[in-house]
């Protein structure tokens, strides 16, 4: 990760993570084009992905990240190539008391722009069933353990 594309204070540091991600032959829809419906999942991925690389692993915990809002642009389409992979780039924008904004863009692997996302991340605890404060120092410990 490279220091110049992270978010820091002095409790925390979250960096930009890129994955190349995999497509499937499945993948692809009627017309030899990547169906609209997994850029959600590849954006899902890297979202992932961008999580365990920032040390915040969520995978067995109480707290689970919800996508509340997303806008993706489909930018270029994506025509079929069962052996081919996308890269997927997260990176936080801002945070607010009970939200993550990030961006996320996926690219082919020229660099050409594929689709642009603006999300809007809430965290909840699944046994309290309630709304919880984000704390990015509390979340990254979270990886450690």
């Amino acid at each position: 990760m490279k220091k110049e594309n992270c978010v820091k204070n002095e409790n925390f540091l979250v960096c930009v993570h890129t994955d190349s991600i995999p497509l499937r032959p499945n993948d692809f829809d009627w017309s030899l084009q990547l169906n609209n419906s997994v850029f959600l999942e590849l954006l899902e991925t890297g979202r992932w992905n961008w999580c365990l690389a920032n040390n915040m692993d969520l995978r067995y915990h109480h707290l689970v990240g919800v996508v509340v809002r997303i806008e993706i642009d489909y930018i270029k389409p994506v025509y079929w190539d069962p052996l081919a992979s996308l890269q997927v780039s997260t990176e936080l924008e801002k945070i607010e008391k009970y939200s993550l904004y990030l961006q996320q863009t996926i690219e082919d692997i020229c660099g050409v722009v594929i689709a642009k996302a603006k999300l809007r991340l809430a965290l909840f605890d699944k046994e309290r069933r309630t709304p919880v404060a984000i704390n990015l120092e509390e979340l990254q410990q979270l990886g450690t353990k």
